[in-house]
């Protein structure tokens, strides 16, 4: 028994022993590499994402997404409806966002974008809304992620309505307590209007700015 359990072992050690050697003719022949290799990417074959592609994500004057806003109350219950109704699955494409609304689920970018376009069709000002993208801390380490920004009734509120870091209230966060909390950057914003950079200088809100 102990030999034939050692018989498959000296087979792999002695065809190894040969292939080092050069024993058996098993190596790729030059041909063989140059069909098989790999071609670097160029310049031009880098990947981007105009910043339209985002801005268009939100779509407040979707006939789907009207109808439903017009059965909503209050800001309060289409967060509500998002966070709960749209199930998270990170790798979803994020638009359109009636599609994310038919087949109820969204990423991140995908749910916030939905929420935003419904707070755009209930009348929520452009100028008071805005998303944002950045790299927050999870158990797993960091990760890409979207959150809103919005001001409602004099407020400032920062709103995750992902699920992915947890289900939170819709005031949870006022001011910049949800960027204080999870958020380790943030790289642009932009709503239905347009689209920015982050200035890092938001990492010095609560603290004087070196040199200054």
């Amino acid at each position: 028994m102990k030999n034939i359990l050692l018989l498959p072992a000296a087979i792999t050690l002695a065809l190894l022993a040969g292939f080092l050697l050069g024993q058996f003719d098993i190596l790729p022949t030059e041909d063989h590499l140059a069909s098989s290799a790999i071609v670097p990417p160029t310049f031009h074959d880098m990947r981007v994402n105009p910043a339209s592609d985002y801005v268009d994500l939100i779509d407040p004057e979707d006939p789907e997404i009207r109808r439903l806003a017009l059965g909503l109350p209050s800001f309060e219950a289409a967060y509500n409806f998002v966070q709960n109704e749209i199930r998270f699955a990170p790798f979803v494409p994020p638009g359109p966002v009636s599609a994310t609304l038919q087949y109820g689920v969204g990423s991140c970018l995908g749910k916030a974008a939905l929420l935003a376009s419904l707070y755009r069709a209930m009348g929520m000002p452009q100028e008071d809304l805005r998303l944002v993208m950045g790299i927050v801390i999870t158990p797993q380490g960091e990760s890409d992620h979207v959150w809103i920004d919005l001001e409602n009734k004099g407020r400032c509120l920062q709103q995750d309505p992902s699920g992915m870091l947890g289900r939170f209230a819709f005031d949870a966060f006022p001011g910049t307590a949800y960027v204080d909390n999870y958020v380790m950057k943030e790289s642009f914003a932009f709503n239905d209007g347009g689209f920015a950079l982050v200035s890092q200088l938001n990492r010095f809100r609560n603290r004087p700015v070196p040199g200054q």
